[in-house]
């Protein structure tokens, strides 16, 4: 009986120890995709980032997130997960051009070496967008398949 009552001890303390490994919850998650457009044309760069509105259980935002393709298309993946958790989302679109090449600026024959120009970024859309506080822009994700196109307007 005593040989009995170890074995079942040392099976649940086991479990508990696997159980314990990964404590996080695990929230479902849809595939989510689409295409980008700012003023009716395709934004051909950039990153897509889905913010949950309300924080899940366990207070991990868990976003999701993709990049734009040149043809404006996106698909969202996030930490573990394709897609997005289910729920309501903040919408971030980053798309910041970052222009030509820098060029090394001339040095004379003993001086130091060369120093790079600085480069001029470039925001293709507004910048209200790039930012889970200011954007405008939420969305839904539901059970399934999600394609939401996200058009920029001003």
């Amino acid at each position: 009986m005593d040989a009995a009552r170890r074995a079942i001890m040392a099976l649940a303390m086991v479990g508990l120890t696997l159980a314990g490994c990964d404590s996080r919850l695990h929230y479902e998650h849809a595939k989510v995709h689409g295409k980008v457009t700012y003023q009716g044309k395709p934004v051909p760069l950039g990153s897509v980032l889905f913010v949950p509105v309300v924080p899940p259980a366990d207070g991990l935002m868990q976003p999701a997130s993709g990049s734009i393709n040149p043809d404006g298309t996106y698909e969202l993946k996030s930490e573990a997960d394709a897609g997005a958790i289910l729920g309501e989302h903040k919408v971030v679109v980053v798309a910041i051009d970052g222009g030509a090449a820098a060029e090394p600026a001339k040095a004379a024959d003993s001086g130091p070496a060369p120093v790079a120009k600085s480069v001029r970024l470039k925001s293709l859309i507004p910048k209200k967008y790039s930012d889970p506080t200011t954007t405008p822009l939420t969305r839904k994700v539901v059970a399934g398949d999600n394609v939401i196109d996200i058009e920029i307007t001003d």
